[in-house]
């Protein structure tokens, strides 16, 4: 008696789209607006702040950014500022980075 491999086609395996991806120069610019919140603000308060409507900058942070190289810089600065000026994240409801909490 033989014993015979089932096994799911190759084409099982290849990821399918789900859609158009977003041209190079968005991904980019998502990538760099990204990379710079959590650096500045740390993972979590800067998934907060990403993807938080934010009135002053009149819509989400990271759609802003991802949108135009102007948008990119009105974010870019908005991070810039958030970090030298820490009491202003309080108006925003993210997490302080530089608290530092005591156990």
């Amino acid at each position: 008696m033989t014993e015979e491999k089932i096994s799911a086609p190759a084409s099982h395996w290849r990821r399918r789209a789900r859609g158009s991806p977003i041209p190079k120069a968005e991904a980019v610019r998502q990538g760099n607006i990204t990379r710079l919140a959590f650096i500045l603000l740390g993972k979590d308060a800067a998934i907060t702040f990403l993807n938080t409507e934010q009135p002053n900058l009149g819509g989400h942070p990271l759609a802003i950014a991802t949108a135009s190289d102007a948008g990119e810089a009105t974010v870019r600065s908005q991070l810039q500022e958030l970090v030298s000026v820490p009491a202003r994240m309080d108006e925003l409801d993210i997490p302080d980075p530089f608290e530092r909490t005591h156990s």
